[in-house]
């Protein structure tokens, strides 16, 4: 009879490396984005596992694509050349990292590479100063960009978007903090899928996390994710998160945070003039990592829970799924490419085409209601039922 030593010693080939049972003996293979430092494509040392490999020194995203490495996979971003100062040659990968978590090259040369030199004057660079800090800490794992951020946890992810909520902030360095905090999680679950967290339930803040091992699993063609943040509820299709991805990991990220005061001031545009409006929900946001743009070939549902003040009294007024539509020129809410599917007197379900920060406006005078619309263009039909307790979840699917 054969003994089966994978079956008998489940940790035999140690991390990030899966047993294959032979006649007489086993042999190990090491997960898609790890490899043996001897460089074997198998092995048989008892325990031995395997290390991460840093596919960015490969170059993987182009001459103008700028790369992080995170556990058995890497995240790509195409953004502006590089700066061309004297700084160049030795802060270049630290800079195009930040540039990365923050989504702006001019942020960095204006708020950090400046600093280097002497400080700014300048009050926006004073707003987000928390929030470079925080990407710097993402950056600098033991002076090297490029090392695993395993270290900065989703928690702490999670603390310090609490604090920058509760501190307040203008319109312009919360839309920089809400892009920032989409790399932050994605860059962090990343970084150590099978990090182990306690439930953490946060004042203005909560998020919601799977990361999905796409080599090991195979999925159905309608299967379905439902993630919950706060009262906020985000469907999504499985084939969604993972479009047509072999190997590796992907992940879906769903945040909702309140008491974004600022953006509840932000304008509101339809049809190219601003509108008199009230926001009614917490602001959410939607991220797929290791995505390259954010256009959806099918859908998502977004369940939005109303806020107290306006929950029971939306049925004379004319509801909008609006998202945080950011440019350099201007940022606002816009209703495009969202519609809403469903509402009741606590909860309206939007459908979406694209990734961005959401919210439900009001108009601010009584028009005649459109009828609800039970499917949008690939949205998933019938929603989640609603939840009323989150607890923030971090789980390998």
């Amino acid at each position: 009879m054969n003994y089966d030593e994978c079956h008998t010693v489940k940790t035999i080939c140690g991390p990030h490396a899966s047993c294959h049972n032979t006649a007489g003996g086993f042999f190990c293979l090491c997960h898609t984005g790890f490899a043996q430092l001897s460089g074997k494509t198998n092995f048989t040392g008892y325990g031995a596992g395997c290390q991460d490999v840093d596919e960015c020194l490969q170059q993987p995203c182009g001459p103008h694509g700028v790369c992080i490495n995170a556990e058995g996979t890497f995240l790509c971003s195409h953004m502006t050349p590089p700066m061309t100062s004297h700084l160049q040659t030795t802060l270049s990968p630290f800079v195009h990292c930040l540039s990365n978590l923050l989504k702006d090259q001019s942020i960095i040369d204006n708020c950090f590479t400046k600093r280097l030199q002497q400080p700014p004057a300048d009050q926006f660079c004073s707003l987000i100063n928390s929030t470079l800090a925080f990407a710097r800490r993402m950056c600098e794992q033991k002076g090297e960009y490029r090392q695993k951020s395993a270290s900065v946890t989703l928690k702490d992810v999670t603390s310090f978007g609490n604090k920058f909520v509760a501190d307040g902030s203008g319109v312009e360095s919360a839309t920089v903090f809400l892009g920032a905090m989409e790399n932050f999680a994605t860059l962090a679950a990343l970084a150590s899928p099978t990090q182990e967290l306690k439930a953490i339930s946060s004042a203005h803040l909560d998020l919601d996390v799977r990361v999905i091992d796409v080599t090991n699993r195979r999925f159905l063609a309608h299967e379905r994710l439902t993630l919950r943040a706060k009262n906020d509820t985000l469907d999504i299709y499985m084939k969604t998160v993972t479009e047509e991805q072999q190997t590796g990991a992907s992940v879906v990220v769903f945040l909702s945070y309140t008491d974004l005061r600022s953006l509840q001031r932000g304008e509101f545009v339809t049809e190219g003039q601003p509108q008199s409006h009230l926001l009614t929900s917490s602001v959410v946001s939607v991220v797929i990592g290791n995505r390259r743009h954010r256009q959806l070939r099918d859908g998502v549902n977004i369940t939005l829970s109303h806020t107290s003040q306006t929950q029971g009294s939306l049925s004379d007024w004319r509801i909008f799924c609006v998202y945080w539509n950011h440019s350099p020129s201007s940022s606002h809410w816009s209703p495009e490419g969202c519609e809403v599917i469903q509402s009741n007197g606590t909860h309206t379900t939007c459908g979406c085409q694209h990734l961005s920060s959401f919210a439900l406006l009001i108009a601010t005078s009584k028009v005649t209601p459109p009828a609800n619309r039970l499917q949008h263009h690939g949205i998933l039909p019938n929603p989640a039922p609603i939840q009323n307790v989150l607890q923030l979840r971090y789980r390998m699917v």
